[in-house]
């Protein structure tokens, strides 16, 4: 897999809507099974998933911390590869034109 710094724009946004649902996906699996109900009018957080709802929501909040940080990093990395970039396709000439290294 190519570095960040070699993707173009397209690919950087692909990779924030990846994350996006992968976010949303976890959220969903997270949460599955944990419910509030109101019986006889109180209000019951009923949990039929593997864990409750507390630790389903900061499991939510480390996967979308740890996602962020992700993206943001490649997004950092990117704009920092922009140089390079330029630097290259001015190096790009006519076939007969070989850039000296």
């Amino acid at each position: 897999m190519p570095s960040a710094r070699e993707w173009s724009a397209r690919q950087l946004a692909i990779a924030w809507v990846v994350v996006g649902l992968v976010f949303a996906l976890a959220r969903w699996a997270f949460e599955a099974g944990v419910y509030e109900a109101t019986i006889e009018g109180h209000r019951v957080v009923i949990v039929s998933g593997l864990w409750p709802a507390d630790f389903a929501a900061a499991l939510t909040t480390a996967v979308g911390f740890l996602g962020f940080a992700v993206v943001s990093w490649l997004t950092y990395t990117w704009f920092s590869g922009a140089r390079d970039r330029r630097r290259m396709s001015n190096m790009v000439g006519g076939p007969h034109r070989r850039p000296l290294m």
